[in-house]
């Protein structure tokens, strides 16, 4: 008995392995365009940004083996067990970098905010 090949896995994760391809790549790009620039506008700031693009470089090797295993569900329908949970591990493993550059973020906005807040308040400037 022939089995049919997982045409809707396959095409979800396909778009999903390149939905985090792009984004893992923009989030790599947005640090160092916005790192660069603020090194431009002010360069007497030392910036590191390695931890940010060792994350992103994570996000982006989950979401090309989250495309390798799509390829091979569809190459092998009789691995469908297989290659699903592989995808959805390094689906959360993809996503957990996204998250920490989002909370990374939300985090230096609110110190930001209370670093702006607080030169205002005592006439000083925070860098």
């Amino acid at each position: 008995m022939a089995r049919n090949s997982p045409t809707l896995a396959f095409t979800l994760s396909i778009v999903g392995g390149a939905l985090m391809l792009f984004t893992s790549f923009s989030g790599i790009l947005g640090v160092i365009t916005t790192n660069l620039t603020t090194k431009i506008a002010r360069p007497d700031i030392y910036i590191r940004f390695g931890g940010d693009i060792f994350l992103g470089s994570i996000a982006v090797v989950a979401s090309v083996l989250v495309i390798a295993a799509a390829m091979n569900l569809k190459g092998a329908p009789q691995s469908v067990k297989t290659y699903g949970k592989l995808i959805v591990v390094f689906a959360f493993i993809g996503a957990i970098p996204v998250f920490l550059m989002s909370l990374f973020g939300l985090i230096a906005v609110v110190l930001a905010i209370i670093g702006g807040v607080l030169a205002a308040r005592f006439n000083t400037e925070f860098v």
